[in-house]
């Protein structure tokens, strides 16, 4: 049953996935602190990853339909309203689902107060991860290959109101805050100690770029943004200077 693109119908369908997002990330988290083998490293990965992956999907398909998506498959309406605002909240569940399984199951290391100078090198270092995405951008230009706009960014193109405010909400506020405490804040340390600093960092920046886009050429830029965050987060010892870079080169891009 549809109820139709509305606010009111988007916040209860978030207040309801919190709910399911905080349930299932309680009853993992302590899943994990009472079972020794799901505590090892790669089960640990599979469990957490695929909570936060799964239900982020099922609860955006779900959020979708409720909203008033039309139950077809069809490519175009994935860049409409109810796609849009139940996919992004979708994925914040999921995502915050995952994070609380990772903090109960006592693996989230997000770090303290880094000192002013770590806090603040995210600046510069957001500036320099745009220059060379803009590099880049301006190589396959010369080559002759004009980059598709990813979805998310048509979509906001399109799309206005209260929609566009939910999406903007999710790219600049959300995004940037789960999957720093999730990358950098899980599955980093994780990472890190089983295959040490240097792989951890590499890992996690490859998978962040490639769970991250519709469009293969958006992967590398994806990448230099996690190994950047990632970078940060070893040196500092905290994920606050990878969430600044994170928030600023996501504000950017929504206002371009």
């Amino acid at each position: 049953m549809s109820f139709g693109l509305h606010p009111a119908t988007a916040m209860a369908f978030v207040a309801g996935g919190l709910v399911v997002a905080l349930a299932s990330g309680l009853a993992l988290g302590f899943g994990l602190r009472l079972f020794a083998p799901a505590r090892v490293w790669w089960a640990q990965g599979l469990l957490v990853g695929g909570l936060g992956f799964a239900l982020g999907n099922v609860l955006g398909v779900v959020g979708a339909l409720v909203l008033g998506a039309p139950l077809r498959l069809d490519p175009a309406a994935l860049l409409t309203g109810p796609w849009l605002v139940g996919g992004t909240l979708g994925t914040g569940c999921g995502t915050l689902a995952a994070i609380v399984a990772a903090a109960v199951g006592g693996s989230l290391r997000l770090g303290g107060w880094p000192g002013w100078r770590w806090a603040l090198a995210g600046v510069p270092a957001a500036v320099g991860v745009m220059a060379v995405a803009a590099g880049y951008a301006l190589g396959l230009d010369a080559l002759g290959f004009s980059p598709e706009a990813q979805n998310l960014a048509t979509a906001l193109a399109t799309e206005a109101g209260w929609v566009r405010g939910v999406v903007l909400v999710f790219v600049i506020g959300v995004a940037p805050l789960t999957e720093e405490a999730f990358f950098r804040g899980w599955l980093q340390p994780l990472l890190r100690e089983r295959f040490g600093a240097r792989r951890a960092l590499v890992a996690q920046a490859l998978i962040f770029g490639a769970i991250h886009t519709d469009r293969l050429w958006a992967v590398p830029p994806l990448v230099l943004i996690g190994f950047a965050c990632g970078w940060l987060r070893e040196r500092s010892g905290s994920v606050l200077p990878g969430w600044v870079l994170h928030v600023l080169n996501n504000s950017t891009a929504a206002a371009m």
